[in-house]
């Protein structure tokens, strides 16, 4: 049951949360229970709910910090935020000169084991949260520094 209303004049209003339905159409079952003069009725309606989608913030961080060349294999941590829901869905982490990774959030956040870089330079991450069905899409770019490893 997501309302319910007396009836005043033959009509009643019912309001539904906003947060009972996800964004799309719903086939909705309005049921009267009935009176002393008629008889229970039910009759079917559809609901088209908005899409308007909430805005993502999207933030990573990797560790650790300093990466070396050849050697280092960061964990990326990615986290998704958006206000009074919590995102879900998965992320994608196009890595240069790697295979795109992709990741599913747990509790708006992800975490991915970077590979190991060949070379020395900043390496430009492209982080795409996918978006879900409140929460729309939204890409950030995330710098790994990579320094060359110390010769002895």
């Amino acid at each position: 049951v997501l309302g319910d209303a007396a009836l005043s004049g033959g009509t009643a209003d019912v309001v539904i949360p906003g947060t009972a339905l996800q964004p799309g159409q719903h086939a909705l079952t309005v049921r009267y229970g009935g009176d002393a003069t008629y008889a229970p009725s039910n009759s079917s309606v559809v609901v088209d709910v908005a899409s308007d989608k909430l805005e993502a913030s999207v933030r990573a961080d990797h560790y650790p910090h300093k990466v070396v060349a050849g050697k280092t294999r960061a964990g990326l941590l990615i986290s998704v935020s958006a206000d009074g829901v919590t995102p879900t869905g998965s992320v994608e982490v196009q890595i240069p000169g790697h295979t795109t990774e992709v990741a599913t959030l747990r509790h708006g956040r992800a975490l991915l084991l970077l590979p190991r870089f060949a070379t020395a330079g900043d390496k430009e991450l492209v982080i795409t949260y996918t978006g879900d069905a409140q929460v729309q899409a939204a890409t950030i770019t995330h710098v790994v520094t990579v320094t060359e490893q110390k010769r002895k």
